[in-house]
């Protein structure tokens, strides 16, 4: 009789337990050769939020061939199980982030990013505002309706052009390494979109209306018509962000019971 096959990463010594949340757990593992590593379990959460795990590892594998993010160790979409390389440095906290050095060299990675003409599926905004409203509890139909329309206005801004981009890039998903190169992590968010939307999700650590931002990814002045674009995915993002954090807490809640 055939012996089971381990589960991913089930067999690497857990180092330190990263992160624990409803949607899932991460830990830095250890590999047989003492590589340092991280896996990802999924928790129910996941599911519930419409997670496609199918769908992150190419994303992966074509980011770290670019240098942008860790290298793909191994997936097991189906049990929710994902192996990436360790990153070595420092997860970013806000205020690191919003420094304008720091957050030019991010703005400046997203561009990088932007540019590698790399293929793959779209961010599914729309269903994913559905997804959440339907977890949020009270009062989300109404965002759900904000949500919808300020989406079409910043489509409507946009050139039709879809890039790759990271669709989460909160500033603990920076890694800063050694001579503050910065790496992104967690790409289960990313896919093809506008890229202002990758750039509203910085824009709340920025002084003023965006301009240093946009200027560090534009490497000039920007244009009347680009910041009236930053706005409206800024917007967006606003409502999104909401509806997701509204979504978690009904899990977390869901997870506590009665």
């Amino acid at each position: 009789m055939t012996a089971a096959t381990p589960a991913l990463g089930a067999d690497w010594p857990v180092a330190a337990i990263l992160a624990r949340t409803p949607i899932s757990t991460t830990c830095r593992v250890t590999g047989p050769d003492g590589t340092p590593a991280v896996l990802r379990v999924d928790g129910p959460g996941a599911r519930a939020l419409g997670l496609d795990r199918a769908r992150e590892p190419p994303l992966i594998a074509r980011a770290a061939a670019a240098g942008l993010g860790p290298p793909l160790l191994g997936a097991d979409p189906a049990a929710g199980r994902l192996l990436t390389g360790w990153v070595p440095g420092q997860a970013l906290e806000a205020a690191q982030l919003a420094a304008p050095e720091a957050l030019a060299r991010a703005a400046r990675l997203l561009r990088q990013l932007h540019g590698t003409g790399a293929a793959g599926p779209p961010i599914p905004l729309e269903a994913a505002i559905t997804r959440y409203g339907d977890l949020a509890g009270p009062g989300a139909p109404e965002r759900v309706r904000t949500a919808r329309s300020r989406l079409a206005a910043a489509l409507a801004l946009g050139d039709g052009i879809p890039v790759f981009c990271h669709g989460d890039p909160t500033p603990g998903n920076f890694i800063a390494g050694p001579g503050g190169r910065l790496t992104l992590i967690d790409w289960e968010y990313g896919g093809l979109a506008d890229p202002y939307f990758d750039l509203a999700g910085l824009v709340g650590l920025a002084t003023g209306p965006g301009d240093h931002l946009l200027t560090a990814y534009l490497g000039r002045v920007p244009r009347p018509a680009e910041r009236e674009r930053l706005a409206a995915w800024t917007a967006f993002a606003v409502e999104l962000t909401a509806l997701w954090t509204a979504a978690v807490a009904s899990l977390v809640a869901g997870e506590s019971g009665p």
